[in-house]
Protein backbone atom coordinates (compact mmCIF):
# COMPACT_ATOMS: atom_id res chain seq x y z
CA UNK A 1 0.00 0.00 0.00
CA UNK A 2 1.08 3.54 -0.68
CA UNK A 3 0.18 6.51 1.48
CA UNK A 4 -3.46 7.47 1.97
CA UNK A 5 -4.46 3.81 1.62
CA UNK A 6 -4.12 3.85 -2.17
CA UNK A 7 -2.56 0.82 -3.83
CA UNK A 8 0.89 1.58 -5.29
CA UNK A 9 -0.18 0.40 -8.73
CA UNK A 10 -3.07 2.90 -8.84
CA UNK A 11 -0.76 5.82 -8.12
CA UNK A 12 1.88 4.58 -10.54
CA UNK A 13 -0.53 3.88 -13.39
CA UNK A 14 -2.82 6.86 -13.21
CA UNK A 15 -2.45 9.92 -11.00
CA UNK A 16 -5.76 11.04 -12.54
CA UNK A 17 -7.46 8.21 -10.67
CA UNK A 18 -6.14 9.68 -7.43
CA UNK A 19 -7.78 13.01 -8.29
CA UNK A 20 -11.10 11.41 -9.25
CA UNK A 21 -11.36 8.79 -6.49
CA UNK A 22 -10.06 11.14 -3.82
CA UNK A 23 -12.58 13.82 -4.73
CA UNK A 24 -15.55 11.48 -4.96
CA UNK A 25 -14.77 9.63 -1.73
CA UNK A 26 -14.27 12.90 0.14
CA UNK A 27 -17.52 14.39 -1.19
CA UNK A 28 -19.59 11.33 -0.25
CA UNK A 29 -18.09 11.29 3.25
CA UNK A 30 -18.81 15.01 3.67
CA UNK A 31 -22.44 14.65 2.60
CA UNK A 32 -22.93 11.70 4.95
CA UNK A 33 -21.53 13.60 7.94
CA UNK A 34 -22.98 17.04 7.19
CA UNK A 35 -25.45 17.16 10.11
CA UNK A 36 -22.63 16.40 12.56
CA UNK A 37 -20.47 19.11 10.98
CA UNK A 38 -23.28 21.67 11.29
CA UNK A 39 -23.68 20.75 14.97
CA UNK A 40 -19.92 21.06 15.52
CA UNK A 41 -19.79 24.52 13.92
CA UNK A 42 -22.85 25.74 15.82
CA UNK A 43 -21.50 24.52 19.16
CA UNK A 44 -18.05 25.99 18.49
CA UNK A 45 -19.49 29.40 17.64
CA UNK A 46 -21.92 29.73 20.53
CA UNK A 47 -20.91 32.39 23.03
CA UNK A 48 -18.92 34.33 20.39
CA UNK A 49 -18.98 38.09 20.68
CA UNK A 50 -20.47 38.00 24.16
CA UNK A 51 -23.66 36.25 23.08
CA UNK A 52 -25.24 33.74 25.44
CA UNK A 53 -24.55 30.04 25.03
CA UNK A 54 -27.46 28.51 23.17
CA UNK A 55 -26.89 24.79 23.67
CA UNK A 56 -26.30 22.82 26.87
CA UNK A 57 -25.44 19.57 25.09
CA UNK A 58 -25.44 17.88 21.71
CA UNK A 59 -29.00 16.62 22.26
CA UNK A 60 -30.11 20.13 23.26
CA UNK A 61 -28.53 21.54 20.09
CA UNK A 62 -30.34 19.00 17.91
CA UNK A 63 -33.69 19.74 19.57
CA UNK A 64 -33.32 23.54 19.40
CA UNK A 65 -32.14 23.58 15.80
CA UNK A 66 -35.00 21.29 14.76
CA UNK A 67 -37.53 23.42 16.63
CA UNK A 68 -36.32 26.85 15.49
CA UNK A 69 -34.98 26.17 11.98
CA UNK A 70 -36.32 22.79 10.89
CA UNK A 71 -34.50 19.67 9.68
CA UNK A 72 -32.99 21.37 6.62
CA UNK A 73 -30.81 23.46 8.94
CA UNK A 74 -28.62 20.37 9.37
CA UNK A 75 -27.78 20.60 5.68
CA UNK A 76 -26.85 24.30 5.61
CA UNK A 77 -23.64 24.75 3.69
CA UNK A 78 -23.95 21.40 1.90
CA UNK A 79 -23.12 22.78 -1.55
CA UNK A 80 -19.89 24.53 -0.54
CA UNK A 81 -19.01 21.55 1.67
CA UNK A 82 -19.30 19.13 -1.25
CA UNK A 83 -17.43 21.51 -3.58
CA UNK A 84 -14.72 21.87 -0.95
CA UNK A 85 -14.39 18.13 -0.46
CA UNK A 86 -14.40 17.38 -4.19
CA UNK A 87 -11.63 19.94 -4.62
CA UNK A 88 -9.68 19.12 -1.46
CA UNK A 89 -9.90 15.35 -1.88
CA UNK A 90 -8.97 15.55 -5.55
CA UNK A 91 -6.00 17.80 -4.85
CA UNK A 92 -4.79 15.93 -1.78
CA UNK A 93 -4.86 12.49 -3.36
CA UNK A 94 -3.91 13.65 -6.85
CA UNK A 95 -0.99 15.80 -5.71
CA UNK A 96 0.35 13.04 -3.50
CA UNK A 97 1.74 11.10 -6.49
CA UNK A 98 3.42 14.26 -7.79
CA UNK A 99 4.78 15.13 -4.36
CA UNK A 100 6.20 11.62 -4.00
CA UNK A 101 8.03 12.20 -7.27
CA UNK A 102 9.21 15.63 -6.11
CA UNK A 103 10.69 14.17 -2.92
CA UNK A 104 12.23 11.20 -4.75
CA UNK A 105 9.95 8.53 -3.31
CA UNK A 106 10.22 5.43 -5.53
CA UNK A 107 7.07 3.88 -6.99
CA UNK A 108 7.65 0.83 -4.80
CA UNK A 109 6.80 2.27 -1.38
CA UNK A 110 8.63 -0.58 0.39
CA UNK A 111 11.91 1.02 -0.70
CA UNK A 112 10.79 4.53 0.19
CA UNK A 113 12.44 6.57 2.91
CA UNK A 114 9.60 7.15 5.43
CA UNK A 115 10.51 10.81 5.98
CA UNK A 116 10.13 11.51 2.27
CA UNK A 117 6.71 9.85 2.17
CA UNK A 118 5.64 11.94 5.16
CA UNK A 119 6.91 15.13 3.49
CA UNK A 120 5.02 14.24 0.31
CA UNK A 121 1.80 13.66 2.25
CA UNK A 122 2.24 16.85 4.27
CA UNK A 123 2.87 18.89 1.14
CA UNK A 124 -0.13 17.45 -0.71
CA UNK A 125 -2.45 18.00 2.26
CA UNK A 126 -1.12 21.48 3.02
CA UNK A 127 -1.35 22.71 -0.58
CA UNK A 128 -4.86 21.29 -0.95
CA UNK A 129 -6.01 22.95 2.29
CA UNK A 130 -4.48 26.30 1.32
CA UNK A 131 -6.27 26.25 -2.03
CA UNK A 132 -9.57 25.21 -0.40
CA UNK A 133 -9.57 27.70 2.49
CA UNK A 134 -11.94 30.16 0.73
CA UNK A 135 -14.62 27.53 0.10
CA UNK A 136 -14.13 26.18 3.62
CA UNK A 137 -14.74 29.67 5.04
CA UNK A 138 -17.91 30.03 2.92
CA UNK A 139 -19.11 26.61 4.12
CA UNK A 140 -18.69 27.56 7.79
CA UNK A 141 -20.37 30.94 7.27
CA UNK A 142 -23.35 29.30 5.60
CA UNK A 143 -23.59 26.69 8.38
CA UNK A 144 -23.65 29.44 11.02
CA UNK A 145 -26.25 31.50 9.17
CA UNK A 146 -29.38 32.05 11.24
CA UNK A 147 -27.81 30.80 14.45
CA UNK A 148 -29.75 32.32 17.36
CA UNK A 149 -27.79 34.55 19.72
CA UNK A 150 -24.88 34.85 17.30
CA UNK A 151 -23.71 38.04 15.67
CA UNK A 152 -25.83 38.36 12.54
CA UNK A 153 -24.09 37.24 9.38
CA UNK A 154 -25.15 38.44 5.97
CA UNK A 155 -27.73 36.22 4.32
CA UNK A 156 -26.17 34.28 1.48
CA UNK A 157 -28.13 33.30 -1.61
CA UNK A 158 -25.68 30.60 -2.64
CA UNK A 159 -21.97 29.99 -2.98
CA UNK A 160 -21.27 32.77 -5.49
CA UNK A 161 -23.15 35.34 -3.42
CA UNK A 162 -21.29 34.24 -0.29
CA UNK A 163 -17.91 34.67 -1.98
CA UNK A 164 -18.89 38.09 -3.34
CA UNK A 165 -20.24 39.22 0.05
CA UNK A 166 -17.08 38.19 1.91
CA UNK A 167 -14.86 39.94 -0.65
CA UNK A 168 -17.05 43.07 -0.63
CA UNK A 169 -17.08 43.39 3.18
CA UNK A 170 -13.70 41.90 4.14
CA UNK A 171 -11.57 42.11 1.02
CA UNK A 172 -9.97 39.26 -0.88
CA UNK A 173 -7.86 38.28 2.13
CA UNK A 174 -11.10 37.79 4.09
CA UNK A 175 -11.49 34.52 2.20
CA UNK A 176 -8.26 33.30 3.79
CA UNK A 177 -9.19 33.78 7.45
CA UNK A 178 -7.88 30.76 9.32
CA UNK A 179 -5.59 29.65 6.48
CA UNK A 180 -2.58 28.96 8.73
CA UNK A 181 -4.24 26.53 11.18
CA UNK A 182 -6.25 24.97 8.34
CA UNK A 183 -3.08 24.29 6.35
CA UNK A 184 -1.11 23.02 9.35
CA UNK A 185 -3.97 20.70 10.36
CA UNK A 186 -4.20 19.26 6.84
CA UNK A 187 -0.43 18.80 6.60
CA UNK A 188 -0.41 16.98 9.95
CA UNK A 189 -3.36 14.86 8.85
CA UNK A 190 -1.52 13.97 5.66
CA UNK A 191 1.52 12.91 7.65
CA UNK A 192 -0.60 10.78 9.97
CA UNK A 193 -2.27 9.05 7.02
CA UNK A 194 1.00 7.69 5.62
Amino acid sequence: KAGFGLPDQMEARSPVRGFVYGGLASAVAEAATMPVDVLKVRMQLQGEGGSARQYRSLADAVAKILRSEGPLAFWKGLKPAVVRQLTYGSLRFGLYAHCRELYGVPANSMQAVPVRKVLAAMTAGGVAAFICTPIDLVKVRMQAEGMPGHAPLPRYNGIGHAFATVVRHEGLLGLYKGVAPTTVRAAAGGAAAV
